[in-house]
């Protein structure tokens, strides 16, 4: 029996991870543009939702903040599951190589003070397949180090009136910080996974996002990083 080629073609799923702040939306546009009609971009679950109207966690009071920001993670998990599914759909129908993911399923960990454990805890009867399968959905997985991390007085939120801050961007500096560590040790685990630093300037983050995703598509093995410019796991 003769299978045809749409039937075999399948997309790669990059995962674009990390705190708030860390130059992600700046890290999609580069590969879009370097790689053009290849990418189909899958834009950040939780700003759809609180574009929509979804609560803000940080539109609540302290004593409430925590069970909606539970809300939302629940909302962001149901709805990533299967915005993806139909992304690799709609990629795969028009021959695009890639899709790239703005925050992965697992990026939800960063918001449970009990990181990986606790996220999983919730969410691990709606992925049989485990956790392990979760983290190799995505082919590759690039870590955007927060701002917040390195830079804090660089990190701009909706709070701070020095700076025009996101207004989707509810967490302070050391909560970003938090939520950055957080995700890191909950995607420590990645076969193919890269640590982009705060500490790197514009222009040396997107060669780095470039050349990786180079490698890639060209099947080459996963490299060391050189002179710390990046963090491989």
């Amino acid at each position: 029996m003769v299978t045809s080629m749409k039937s075999i073609f399948s997309p790669l799923l990059i995962g674009m991870s990390g705190g708030p702040g860390g130059g992600k939306t700046l890290g999609i546009d580069a590969i879009v543009q370097h790689f053009g009609d290849k990418v189909m971009v899958v834009p950040e679950v939780a700003s759809m939702l609180l574009d929509g109207g979804f609560p803000s966690p940080g539109a609540v009071s302290s004593e409430h903040r925590s069970e909606v920001q539970h809300c939302l993670q629940r909302a962001i998990f149901a709805t990533q599951i299967y915005i993806e599914r139909a992304a690799k759909k709609v990629a795969e129908d028009g021959k695009r190589t890639l899709v790239i993911v703005d925050r992965t399923l697992m990026d939800g960990a960063g918001y449970f003070p009990g990181g990986v454990a606790e996220f999983w805890k919730l969410f691990g009867d709606q992925y049989p397949d485990g956790y392990e399968a979760m983290l190799k959905r995505y082919a590759l997985l690039i870590h955007m180090q927060s701002a917040a991390v390195e830079f804090p007085t660089l990190y701009t939120w909706q709070k701070n009136a020095c700076t025009k801050g996101d207004e989707r961007r509810f967490e302070s500096p050391e909560e970003a910080r938090t939520i950055d560590v957080r995700i890191m040790g909950a995607t420590r685990e990645h076969p193919r996974r890269i640590v982009v630093s705060g500490r790197e300037r514009v222009a040396h983050k997107i060669s780095i996002l470039i050349e990786e995703v180079e490698s890639l598509l060209a099947g080459k093995p996963h490299k060391i990083a050189k002179s710390g410019i990046a963090q491989c796991s």
